[in-house]
């Protein structure tokens, strides 16, 4: 493969990477509303759509390093392979890398929250049907 298809790949990863964590945003806001519902069978769906999804995005990521690797060296990440990029590509492409970060970062933000939810939700649930053992003092 030529270093300009390699890049190539490499940008419209990122911008296909761009969409979808857009998608799993949704996805996440959507799974925190059935949450807050206790709708199980909303939420068997939304996990398989965010498992699928992630998936997507992951056989993306794994791509991007092998691309990297191959341009830049063993371990290389995408900062490595700014230079090789046109400077008006560069630019561009650092500005939608940068997005992408921030889209992670959010949608890990939206994951954790979710996640909080269904934890305390199952705790509860749990002290519900079992009882609290600590609840009253030995008589």
């Amino acid at each position: 493969m030529s270093r300009g298809r390699a890049l190539a790949m490499i940008v419209r990863g990122v911008e296909l990477d761009g969409e979808a964590y857009g998608r799993l945003r949704e996805l996440l806001e959507v799974q925190f509303a059935a949450v807050l519902r206790h709708d199980a069978a909303s939420l068997g769906e939304l996990a398989a759509q965010i498992t699928a999804l992630v998936a997507e995005i992951d056989a993306r990521r794994v791509e991007r390093e092998t691309i990297c690797a191959t341009l830049a060296g063993q371990g290389a990440r995408i900062p490595a392979i700014l230079p090789l990029l046109p400077e008006l590509s560069r630019q561009a492409f650092g500005t939608a890398w940068s997005a992408l970060e921030a889209q992670v970062l959010d949608c890990k933000r939206l994951n954790a929250r979710n996640g909080r939810l269904l934890t305390e939700q199952h705790a509860l649930m749990q002290r519900l049907l079992r009882g609290d053992t600590d609840t009253y003092a030995p008589a």
